[in-house]
């Protein structure tokens, strides 16, 4: 089967788990698995041909995470430290 009739892993609106393949990349005769390390959602995909060349760090999916980031406030996450690390010293003196 060639790979311009198989089908896509993944569809506009699929839902992947952890680790499961997105895509299959030929590099220089090999061919490797694309996973990726979070569960989420296919919004576009951007790449549709295949058999095109890319290159690193060209985005061929987007996704929707199904966690979301939380960016901490450097000042909090050092007071955070700071507590934890006083309440061990405390423990061990």
């Amino acid at each position: 089967m060639s790979s311009a009739a198989a089908s896509p892993f993944l569809e506009v609106g699929s839902h992947f788990e952890k680790g499961q393949p997105l895509h299959i990349i030929e590099v220089m005769t090999m061919f490797t698995r694309s996973t990726r390390r979070s569960r989420g959602t296919v919004t576009e995909i951007v790449m549709h041909d295949a058999g095109v060349v890319v290159r690193k760090g060209q985005t061929l999916f987007k996704v929707e995470p199904d966690e979301s980031l939380v960016v901490e406030d450097p000042k909090e996450r050092a007071a955070r430290i700071r507590a934890r690390t006083d309440e061990y010293l405390t423990s061990v003196l």
